[in-house]
């Protein structure tokens, strides 16, 4: 947050009142698209029916052409996180999922998502 303040004497000036420098949701998947040669980038929250608790798991859901594809071409998706549920007696690996899918343009994107669905992939719990 900042304001512009124009003194008496007409000089204006910069005042900031809050730096935030948290990056936002979209921060990462950015980057990485950046990184990758991503044109466009869908960063979602993904559900299966089936724990995660390594990343062969992650691969054997969203399947390797997706986990190993190229952005431009089969397009790719990335795990952003795995969710962990916890209790007072124990922690268990949860079916839920944030990732980012790379491809070439929007629509490339959405006919990622329309495979990852194919593979009982939902993005509403």
């Amino acid at each position: 947050d900042w304001f512009l303040i124009r003194d008496l004497d007409g000089e204006q000036r910069v005042v900031i009142s809050e730096l935030n420098a948290r990056p936002t949701a979209n921060t990462p998947p950015a980057i990485i698209a950046q990184k990758l040669g991503a044109k466009h980038f869908v960063n979602i929250n993904a559900y299966t029916g089936r724990e995660i608790t390594n990343i062969d798991d992650f691969v054997d859901i969203v399947g390797a052409d997706l986990a190993y594809g190229e952005p431009q071409e089969s397009g790719i998706v990335i795990p952003q996180a795995f969710r962990t549920l916890v209790t007072r007696r124990q922690t268990t690996a949860s079916p839920n999922f944030k990732i980012v899918a790379l491809g070439r343009d929007s629509e490339h994107c959405q006919q990622l998502l329309t495979k990852l669905s194919e593979r009982s992939v939902r993005f509403s719990p």
